[in-house]
């Protein structure tokens, strides 16, 4: 059965990648860009096997099975800061600066066993020149659990493996703005196209594999089904892969790579590599990374605050690419929203290589908590504060004990 499995794999890939490049129409080249969120593009891209919140829509979409808790992220920025970008001004009758701009907003919400949905938006902007617009919709759940001792047995041969897969739609539009030189470009001159934007719908699909917690091997699949995006002639959007591998070094350091293959764009820019790192510290309220490939170098740093249901992150990046002269980089600094019940938990969780001394003390303050949550009825919030316990201690027996009484009065 496995053999088969592997063999049908093997074929549907060759065949994938042959057709790919079968494709001789011309090639287009908008949606290139991969910079959305300051946290992957501050590792220098090598995210694919690292995805685990809301920037996974646009990266890999099998990511957000992994999260917890819901996230809402935002960003706007300016790419290549001071670069002398000039356009022409109908009305000024002169040259005047061109403003770029490109805007991302993503958020992701975990549904348990049901699994986990996306929705992200990215768009790049040249003022009154030109625009793109990509909106996606993800859904992904775990396919392979630890708890699944059958599907342990037959795929990891025993070693602890989880498996998360995921699939998005995407939605891709582009257009140009009118003025004096578009409307004498021959395209609109000879009446070739009747209008100024065209757009399409592809499919994206990914997978995550992690192995006992630390290795993690991410795969995805962009632009499935290539979008034909040209005013007058075909210029196709075409897929990419990116292969990811990472390790989780002491809990808190993470070393990742990625391989990165586009189908029929110019041979220079076919293969990308990433080499990235990322580090938590002060129970990850602290981050900080860096990375590169071979078209950028890329830093940046996180601070993150997490409270009982809620919590905010501000993520920072800078960029800057090889390929681009007179410019101090691109800065990214995005926002992210984070809510759930269990965030209390999560830092709990984080809480773990505490001193003896500290643990005790905060075992000791969640089980008082969660008693006067039980005297006052709140037998919801007894039972959280009771988890928080036994995520430190797991053998608390008059923590068990309390939780099984609550669950008994709430329902």
């Amino acid at each position: 059965m496995m053999r088969s499995l592997r063999k049908n794999l093997i074929l549907a890939t060759v065949i994938f990648i042959v057709a790919c490049n079968r494709m001789t129409e011309p090639v287009y080249s908008a949606f290139d860009i991969s910079g959305w969120g300051a946290r992957p593009t501050g590792m220098g891209g090598a995210f694919t096997a690292v995805s685990d919140d809301a920037n996974a829509i646009f990266w890999n979409p099998a990511g957000i099975a992994r999260m917890k808790y819901g996230e809402a992220t935002f960003i706007h920025y300016k790419p290549y800061s001071f670069l002398n970008l000039k356009r022409w001004d109908d009305e000024k009758d002169e040259y005047v600066k061109a403003k770029l701009g490109m805007n991302y907003l993503a958020a992701a919400y975990p549904m348990g066993e049901a699994g986990s949905v996306g929705l992200g938006w990215a768009n790049f902007s040249g003022k009154a020149l030109y625009y793109e617009n990509a909106i996606s919709l993800n859904y992904a759940r775990q396919v392979i659990g630890s708890g699944a001792v059958e599907e342990r047995r037959r795929y990891s041969r025993g070693k602890q493996m989880d498996v998360f897969a995921g699939l998005g739609f995407k939605y891709v539009n582009h257009g140009y703005g009118m003025d004096e030189r578009t409307l004498k470009d021959p395209v609109f001159v000879n009446g070739l196209s009747t209008s100024t934007s065209v757009s399409g719908l592809t499919m994206e699909i990914g997978c995550i594999a992690v192995i006992e917690e630390d290795i993690s091997i991410g795969l995805a699949v962009k632009n499935i089904i290539p979008v034909n995006l040209g005013l007058m002639d075909k210029e196709l959007l075409l897929p990419e892969i990116r292969l990811g591998g990472a390790y989780e070094v002491y809990d808190n350091i993470t070393p990742a790579l990625d391989i990165l293959y586009r189908f029929g764009v110019p041979e220079a820019q076919r293969f990308n590599i990433s080499l990235g790192c990322e580090a938590w510290f002060l129970y990850r309220t602290i981050g900080v990374r860096a990375g590169v490939n071979l078209d950028e170098l890329g830093m940046g740093f996180s601070f993150r605050k997490l409270q009982e249901v809620t919590g905010v992150q501000a993520d920072y990046s800078f960029n800057f690419p090889f390929r681009v002269s007179s410019h101090f980089g691109t800065h990214r600094v995005s926002i992210t929203f984070q809510f759930g019940e269990s965030l209390g938990l999560v830092a709990v969780e984080e809480q773990k290589n505490l001193d003896r001394r500290d643990k005790n003390a905060l075992i000791e303050q969640y089980y008082e908590q969660g008693v006067s949550y039980y005297r006052g009825g709140n037998y919801r919030a007894a039972i959280r504060e009771w988890r928080k316990v036994l995520m430190l201690k797991p053998n608390h027996r008059k923590a068990k004990d309390l939780i099984n009484r609550a669950r008994s009065k709430a329902k």
